[in-house]
């Protein structure tokens, strides 16, 4: 029985006819209450659901319709506390919150704060200064609630303190003489609640207890928080002695009835707990499912509903990003923040939440499918203004090919050409409702929720066998009208700001809210629990990470502040009240109770711990109260995963086969191969990938040495990058030199990343040429000026300034920040470079710079055009080397060096490795080429490259050099052979880990591959493998 159905009944009777206004925390927890007395057979005439705040609401409502007032919604008054600090700030009467940008958060965190306070009691007239522990603090917020005032007053507003005060100043009018109120002696008030309650509610109020955990203090959130004699009579119970393991008597021992199960994932609790639903054949409308977060429980409950058709009803409803029009919503906002790039433009169309309504009836409608095609291949890019140009520029282009096609492809050019003009007319329709000509300015934020309400009603796709999508459009509706209809006067403002402020308006939203209902399990936070009374009631989020909560409500008052004023609870409090919630709930519940954890996140990777309350339940349990954690693991015999536990629980075909291969239920090898031959084989392939050995499936490949050999194929050109590619992975040179397998073009873009690695690499390279070229310019002739900082700096500065906006011009950044922000990481690079040249200047001459031979850019000022150079090999054959190197210094007559500029960080670098096992090789091919090409071009006989290598001049790279001498220089050319050889024999055995920086672009490959190590301890198992016997020589003569 419920505990709350017998003094409910005895109420019931003592007043048949008059009004009962039983008080909740919310309309959803009575429905609950009473369809769960009413499983019981309890029915009551005259018995109405209420919460306190419509009481209030209720008994100032004279006062309200008198004055024209309107309630405050919450959101609209983070909006009002967002304009006040906009304008204290402007006004720079602020001096505790100094910022130069007040962000939704904040703002969030300061209404919070003035919440807390008005609700408390307090306002601009008797404001707490004493309790702010600081004086700044104290005058800002005093500052900030008497501009919040002001606008309550200016726009008709009242807000929920103001209705409590004036509820306490008013009676209701026409108020029944006998109107009992009967309350739950768990209520939780709030100051003036409190007050109101007091004065209003407790003269005539009716009192229901509910089993308390004894020995135990109630949370200062209740308004009931001292002993009673009615919850003392409340029979003893097993929870009573939790904490006194020791003293619990003999009829109670033994006699708890809580399970305890651990799972593997949050979202493998959940499924075993629908698991045991199916096994023990329960009906759904006799299991709860209460929560300790609602996140990500809801979710997965709901995901699950769908996938295996069951009914639930959820209490607190679920996430409305769930919907089509919310995900369309948020898409939008996504596109806009991006400049209304056509990638997100691309996504938003083809991500299944966008229709076009009328398409049914009209066949000449494109799809939206066949839309985002075709704006792809647009040259629209980023911006909006970009979006008309560029489509009548994709029609003049097919209108100009249309003539030069056959006539069976013409009609399918006229179809492009009318389908361009629609979207023409489509886009031109989406822009109306968004009015704004440069993304750079300012907007109205109305205007923009206005025509964000337009384009969903208008183009969401809405899933007719359910009313979710219907609701989710309703929402947003109601939620935005609140915000267009609202006459304060809000100013245009940043549209990253707008696009925040509506995003924050809608993002926390929830749909599907429901009472239980018959035939429907239902899942609700654990605080709600107590209105429910289920035969099988589990409880999940147990680990320590959820329970007990202790958030931070997010007001920015200290727990110190709150307690100074004597009105505020605190939230260090929170955990204990949890506590307290969670053990009333178990003594309440009179069904079987479940209670789970996952021992594991499956997301974060890492191990997850019970809560304490779980360790002692398993105390209490086993009536021991010395057991340690270590005794609750072993206590359990298996830990709930993804493979159920016994037939009965099996769900689905994916849980058959799990069951099936971990007990041996059968040979399911020749059913799987009939039902899914293509996955068949894949298995078969990663098993023969998983073998010490290189084979067809890893890595060994019947290839053509006359076609993939450049010994052979002298059409191939060689460079340094491609042949240490070989030394550092032959898998990796097999996938992008043999199959040419290159990584997708994401359209997805860092909104803070301009330039890749790779840009910022050229744009150095192309800073440091023109800077020297330019002091080679300003010097005498003869003579080579030393760089200096102080006299060159300028020139330099120029430069690089000049650099970025040409790139700027191309490349155009995600915006000014970004752009400002990266432009002064290479400012200060080249800044860096300047002073390291200074300080290592030793007489050298720059006499070459980008030198390229073989490419397509090989002509040089001095040397003319430079082909590829021959290099003749130790076993007979010859390769054409091609390369561009950075800088050629002449240190004396026909003395050289070779720098090759690098602008990331040293990693692996070594002078004492002189070519890393292949790995590095550049330096001595750069050096022997330059040698034939200096000669060639009669510059001199017998030049000396006296050393080669690598110089990191950016900040990054700390100025480090890396020269390598003559001595072992010639060892490269049998370097290549080794190299080749590899390749001409189709030996591409993956050496490398998936995760390695090089692998990236690749990454989904390789991870299907076992590493094949050559050096190292696990390098012995793969001794016998005669295809690594070149990448071993590497290993043990070339290092």
């Amino acid at each position: 029985m419920h505990p709350f159905l017998s003094p409910l009944k005895k109420i019931c009777r003592e007043n048949l006819s008059g009004s009962k206004n039983l008080i909740m925390p919310s309309y959803l927890d009575g429905s609950a209450l009473k369809k769960s007395l009413s499983r019981e057979g309890f029915f009551a005439l005259n018995l109405n659901i209420t919460t306190i705040f419509d009481l209030a609401r209720d008994y100032c409502d004279d006062y309200i319709s008198k004055n024209k007032l309107k309630i405050l919604d919450n959101s609209l008054g983070q909006i009002f506390l967002l304009q006040i600090l906009k304008k204290l700030s402007r006004e720079k009467m602020l001096d505790y919150f100094q910022t130069s940008l007040f962000s939704p958060g904040i703002s969030r965190s300061i209404y919070l704060a003035i919440k807390e306070l008005r609700i408390a009691g307090f306002s601009s007239r008797n404001f707490p200064h004493p309790v702010i522990v600081n004086s700044q603090k104290s005058g800002d917020l005093l500052k900030i609630m008497q501009e919040y005032e002001k606008i309550l007053k200016e726009q008709n507003y009242i807000d929920e303190a103001d209705i409590y005060l004036q509820a306490i100043k008013y009676k209701k009018k026409n108020q029944q003489k006998k109107e009992t109120f009967i309350v739950p002696s768990n209520i939780e008030l709030n100051y003036l609640e409190q007050v109101f309650f007091r004065k209003i509610i407790l003269p005539g109020a009716k009192v229901i207890y509910f089993p308390a955990p004894r020995n135990l203090k109630k949370p200062a959130s209740f308004y009931f928080s001292g002993a009673t004699k009615e919850e003392e009579n409340f029979p003893e119970d097993p929870l009573d002695y939790l904490y006194d393991i020791d003293k619990i008597t003999s009829n109670l021992s033994g006699k708890l009835n809580i399970e305890l199960i651990q799972s593997h994932g949050e979202f493998n609790e959940v499924k075993t707990i629908v698991r045991k639903i199916k096994s023990q054949n329960i009906p759904l409308d006799e299991v709860s499912i209460f929560y300790t977060v609602q996140e990500p429980y809801s979710q997965y409950l709901y995901q699950l509903s769908r996938q295996y058709s069951f009914h639930i009803t959820f209490g607190s409803g679920i996430s409305i990003k769930n919907t089509s029009p919310a995900k369309l919503f948020f898409d939008l906002i996504d596109w806009i923040r991006d400049n209304y790039s056509i990638a997100k433009f691309y996504f938003l169309l083809t991500g299944g939440n966008f229709e076009f309504k009328n398409q049914q009836s009209n066949p000449d409608i494109p799809t939206p499918q066949r839309v985002a095609s075709l704006l792809r291949n647009t040259p629209i890019g980023h911006k909006r203004n970009r979006y008309i140009k560029g489509l009548d520029l994709s029609i003049r282009q097919l209108r100009s090919e249309i003539e030069q096609v056959s006539e069976d492809r013409q009609e399918g050019y006229r179809k492009k050409i009318k389908d361009f003009f629609w979207i023409r007319e489509f886009i031109t329709q989406i822009f109306h409702e968004l009015p704004q000509e440069n993304f750079d300015y300012t907007i109205s934020p109305k205007q923009v929720a206005r025509g964000l309400i337009n384009i969903v009603t208008n183009y969401s796709r809405i899933d007719e066998e359910n009313n979710l999508d219907q609701e989710a459009i309703k929402k947003i509706k109601e939620r935005l009208t609140v915000f267009i209809e609202s006459d304060y006067p809000l100013p245009d403002m940043p549209v990253n700001e707008v696009l925040t402020l509506i995003n924050d308006l809608i993002k926390k939203e929830r749909v599907n809210c429901s009472e239980p209902r018959g035939g429907f399990l239902h899942t609700a936070s654990y605080k709600k629990g107590i209105w429910l009374n289920r035969p099988y009631n589990f409880i999940v989020g147990m680990d320590s990470d959820k329970f007990p909560d202790s958030a931070h409500d997010g007001s920015i008052l200290l727990d110190a502040e709150k307690k100074n004023t004597g009105r505020i609870n605190q939230d260090k409090g929170k955990n204990k009240e949890s506590q307290y919630k969670m053990l009333q709930l178990l003594a309440s519940l009179e069904g079987k109770i479940i209670l789970s954890y996952s021992r594991f996140d499956t997301q974060g990777n890492r191990e997850l711990a019970p809560s304490s309350l779980m360790l002692q339940l398993h105390r209490l349990k086993t009536g021991d109260e010395q057991k340690d954690y270590s005794d609750f693991y072993s206590s359990f015999q298996d830990t709930s995963g993804f493979i159920p536990g016994k037939p009965q629980e099996i769900l689905d075909s994916a849980d058959w086969f799990l069951y099936s291969t971990r007990h041996n239920f059968l040979d399911i090898a020749p059913l799987f191969e009939h039902l899914y031959p293509d996955l068949f084989e894949g298995f078969y392939a990663a098993r023969q990938r998983e073998k010490e050995e290189l084979n067809r499936f890893n890595g060994k490949v019947k290839v053509d040495p006359e076609w993939v050999d450049p010994r052979l194929n002298r059409g191939l050109m060689v460079s340094s990058s491609r042949l240490e590619l070989i030394a550092f992975c032959p898998y990796l040179y097999f996938l992008k030199y043999i199959l040419k397998i290159q990584p997708p073009q994401e359209m997805i873009e860092d909104p803070g990343v301009w330039l890749k690695p790779s840009e910022k690499g050229i744009i150095f390279h192309q800073i440091f040429e023109k800077f020297y070229k330019k002091l080679k310019e300003i010097s005498p002739p003869g003579i080579f000026i030393s760089p200096s900082y102080t006299n060159h700096w300028p020139i330099l500065e120029d430069l690089v300034i000049s650099q970025l906006k040409q790139k700027r011009k191309r490349l155009a950044p995600p915006n000014n920040l970004v752009y400002q922000h990266e432009g002064k990481e290479i400012l200060d690079s080249c800044r860096f470079f300047l002073h390291c040249e200074e300080e290592k200047y030793k007489g050298e001459i720059p006499a070459y710079l980008e030198l390229a031979f073989g490419t397509r850019d090989n002509q040089n000022e001095e040397l003319g055009r430079i082909k590829a150079v021959e290099l003749s090999l130790p076993g007979g054959k010859s390769i054409s080397f091609q390369g561009k190197i950075d800088r050629i210094d002449k240190l004396d007559e026909d003395t050289y060096r070779i720098i090759d500029y690098k602008t990331g960080t040293p990693y692996e670098f070594s002078r004492s490795k002189y070519f890393r096992n292949g790995k590095q090789v550049q330096h001595a091919l750069y050096a022997l080429s330059l040698k034939k090409i200096l000669a060639k071009a009669g510059i001199s006989a017998f030049p000396k490259i006296q050393k080669a290598g690598y110089y990191f001049p950016t900040l990054p790279g700390q100025g480090r050099q890396y020269f390598y001498g003559e001595e072992r220089r010639n060892q490269v050319l049998e370097i290549i052979d080794l190299l080749l050889d590899i390749v001409a024999q189709g030996n591409f055995a993956m050496i490398q880990k998936a995760d390695a920086f090089m692998c990236a672009d690749y990454r989904d490959i390789l991870e299907q591959n076992q590493v094949m190590e050559v050096s190292g301890k696990n390098a012995k198992k793969y001794d016998e493998e005669p295809a690594l016997d070149n990448l071993r020589r590497l290993q043990e003569k070339y290092e």
